[in-house]
């Protein structure tokens, strides 16, 4: 999107870097800039005062939001509007933590029978915890593996990792969703296999890592151990796929998905809460729900300047579109939280990764969304830090958590490892920021590099679903700023179509694909590559 006051926006953006009075250091000495940048809402709090924010940029972004109409269109995807163009749907990801809010699509409404699958979900699970349902030969189960993909498995371990911090598990969750069978080995060899129940997670059932190759490999290992997979495989899937009927599919349970809410979006589907409720119980789940609920509500009506994924969105749109910055780091200052970045990843990079706007016209790299990627504090400031602090800078996202765990408050020790914590992501914030002038030249570190501070109060379920919400909220608001489709992505089934040819190439042993691709391939069914020599001929075998 062109906003009107493009120019001046980037007249602002060069100043903010190259005018010394416009440093992080000088900015942070503004007390009440700095307020005014602290925010509150929708269950978390948002310090953008560490942003190259001043109020006649936020303003500027502010006004340029409220003519882009963001604001009505997230409203309008929250009320079952088509806003999924490319595909005519709706993306109703919200719908499915609010089921008293009817939510009217194509006369159905949605909320309801999105709320009544996770009904039948919560009383599959309670029925497993109550030892009622169990394995082939009558072992009640012990562990869930978990078989997706993608949106199908990203967004639901992130969220299990982070729930098992303060709440019992009752089944731990084991995830396989590559197909290199290094990982199916790893992952069985943790089991028994007849007290392993597996969820086999495929919108469309046609996934062929999942379903041709992982389900396959799972079918062959409980039969090997003389079991019955239909009583130990439930599906997760699309109505009307090939994976939608418990007969014909020999399975034990089929819990539906739809197309109204794309992968990414979907932990707070049946792709989330059969799970996360086997993991966890009901009860865990719902609080998830109602903390989603709560950021959703504050998402869709507080006013933009205290709409926190919204303004997030904003500092995205400077910090990309303007300040020039490829990439952003997403940091938790929380281990529970260590698969959040990689959930970010997709759920941003595959949302916002367009070529083209909603208006048809081709978005120039240096207006596309950013990159992200990350990994926990501490951790990350021994890998990557030293390049931020000194090297090529970039935005990051620190993550605290406020209160400690409940067996940190009970000894000196543990509170002082949790103060420790915070002791290093508020050094970080402030050293990305400050930087650090004097001593030698190698020791000088620039600074004035922009850092957004989240902070959750607890690690609870409903803290969860907070951070869960406000990061799907935020990326939705980056595409709607960015006028582009949040929700379409045509750039996965393009590797999908290729995949198809070549895997027809090696099985009709066809050699002759592009580049150094048919050598490849001649090697995988050789066992052996062998590289052509100037003349054309191939090298023998060492």
């Amino acid at each position: 999107m062109q906003f009107l006051q493009d120019a001046y926006l980037k007249n602002l953006a060069g100043k903010t870097l190259t005018d010394p009075s416009l440093h992080m250091r000088f900015l942070l000495e503004d007390k009440i800039r700095c307020q005014q940048l602290f925010h509150q809402g929708g269950g978390m709090f948002l310090d953008l005062s560490r942003q190259h924010l001043c109020s006649d940029v936020l303003n500027i972004l502010m006004k340029e939001a409220d003519q882009a109409g963001v604001q009505e269109k997230f409203a309008a995807m929250m009320a079952g509007k088509k806003v999924n163009t490319s595909e005519d749907r709706a993306a109703l990801h919200t719908a499915a933590r609010n089921a008293d809010m009817p939510v009217r699509v194509d006369g159905q409404n949605i909320a309801r029978i999105l709320g009544d699958i996770h009904g039948k979900a919560f009383e599959f699970s309670s029925q497993v915890h109550d030892k009622k349902i169990c394995g082939s030969k009558g072992k009640p189960f012990s562990d869930v593996l978990v078989l997706g993909i993608g949106g199908s498995r990203l967004g639901t371990q992130a969220v299990y990792e982070a729930l098992n911090a303060r709440h019992n598990c009752f089944l731990p969750l084991h995830f396989l969703s590559t197909v290199d069978p290094h990982a199916f080995i790893a992952q069985t060899r943790k089991l028994n296999p007849a007290s392993t129940l597996v969820l086999v997670v495929s919108k469309s059932f046609t996934t062929r890592e999942v379903v041709d190759i992982n389900l396959s490999l799972v079918r062959n290992w409980l039969e090997n151990a003389e079991l019955r997979p239909s009583e130990h495989i439930v599906h997760i899937t699309g109505k009307g796929s090939p994976g939608d009927n418990v007969s014909e599919s020999a399975c034990l349970r089929v819990f539906h998905i739809f197309d109204f809410i794309g992968g990414r979006y979907s932990v707070t589907s049946a792709v989330g809460s059969l799970p996360l409720s086997l993991a966890f119980g009901p009860d865990v789940v719902k609080g998830l729900l109602a903390g989603c609920r709560e950021m959703d509500t504050h998402a869709a009506t507080s006013p933009a300047d205290q709409n926190l994924p919204l303004l997030a969105a904003l500092c995205d749109i400077w910090n990309g579109d303007y300040l020039g910055f490829p990439a952003f780091a997403m940091i938790p200052y929380a281990a529970p939280l260590q698969y959040f970045p990689a959930h970010m990843q997709q759920l941003y990079m595959e949302s916002l990764g367009k070529g083209l706007s909603l208006a048809g016209q081709a978005i120039p790299h240096d207006k596309g969304a950013m990159f992200c990627f990350g990994d926990t504090g501490t951790d990350a400031q021994h890998s990557f830090f030293q390049m931020l602090h000194q090297g090529r800078p970039l935005p990051l996202d620190l993550i605290g958590i406020l209160q400690p765990p409940p067996e940190c408050r009970a000894s000196s020790e543990g509170s002082r490892a949790h103060e420790e914590l915070w002791t290093h992501l508020l050094a970080q914030a402030d050293a990305f920021a400050l930087g650090r002038t004097g001593g030698r030249p190698e020791q000088l570190c620039p600074g004035n590099r922009p850092v957004s501070i989240i902070t959750l109060k607890n690690l609870m379920a409903e803290d969860v679903g907070h951070l869960l919400a406000f990061l799907e909220a935020r990326t939705v608001y980056t595409g709607f700023l960015k006028n582009l489709n949040p929700f379409d992505q045509f750039g996965v089934e393009n590797g999908k179509i290729m995949a198809s040819e070549l895997r027809k190439s090696l099985s009709e042993s066809i050699f002759s694909s592009s580049g150094t691709t048919g050598l490849y391939l001649k090697a995988l069914k050789k066992g052996d590559l062998s590289l052509p020599n100037q003349n054309g001929t191939q090298d023998p075998p060492r």
